[in-house]
Order: C-alpha cells, then sequence, then structure tokens
C-alpha cells in the first residue's frame, strides 16, 4: 500500500495554492482521483497524481506557425510626410508671411477665419 499524499502535497507539487485545489476539485474541472479520510480531509495516491500530470504534459519542438510581429509606427520619411499633408486644407489657406507671423506669435489663432482650424 503506497502512503497517500496530503492536499498541500499535491498543491505543490501542481504549483498551485491548496484552496484553488478544493476549488477545482469540488467544481470537478480537475481529473484527480482522491481518498476522503475522516471527516473534511482528502488524500491523493501519488500514482494518480503521476498519471494526471502525465497527461497533462505538453511538448513543444517550436515547429509551430509563428505570429507576424506587430509594428510600431516610426517617423515619416520626407516623401511621406509631403504626401500626408498634401491633402490638408490647412496647408491651403496659409501664405508663407501668415504661417511665419502665427508661429512666431504676432498674429493669434481668432484673426483667422472661423473656419481655419480644425476642432
Amino acid at each position: 500500500m503506497e502512503k497517500l499524499m496530503t492536499a498541500q502535497q499535491v498543491a505543490d507539487n501542481l504549483g498551485m495554492h491548496v484552496k484553488t485545489l478544493y476549488r477545482l476539485i469540488r467544481h470537478n474541472h480537475i481529473a484527480l482521483t482522491f481518498v476522503r479520510k475522516h471527516g473534511r480531509m482528502i488524500a491523493f495516491r501519488p500514482s494518480d497524481v503521476e498519471r494526471y500530470l502525465g497527461s497533462h504534459e505538453v511538448v513543444r519542438d517550436g515547429a509551430g506557425p509563428r505570429k507576424p510581429r506587430k509594428t510600431r509606427p516610426g517617423f515619416l520619411s520626407d516623401e511621406q510626410a509631403q504626401l500626408f499633408f498634401e491633402g490638408l486644407p490647412m496647408l491651403e489657406k496659409f501664405t508663407g508671411q501668415e504661417e511665419e507671423d502665427y508661429l512666431s506669435g504676432k498674429r493669434k489663432k481668432e484673426s483667422f477665419p472661423a473656419d481655419y482650424f480644425h476642432k
């Protein structure tokens, strides 16, 4: 007759908290057979625990399909930036002098027409 394992020992072998083991057993989410000892105490046969661990072993060899990496947005090249800003209406309304005045602070936002800036 083999020596029985306590719930704490089985939980340690499975890498989980003993309360998690009890919950999985109570909800029948883990296929482990147990022996009910006196009262509410339960114990497990080591051979049953080893069989459970052996049936849930996962072996990976790395030969599966690889997920494509997500590319992070980087800086735009000069050509990409020109294409991006080409269709914006704001750039079509600026003249060279207006842009300089606005950037230098000589001309305030309120002095532009109401539809000039996007909200």
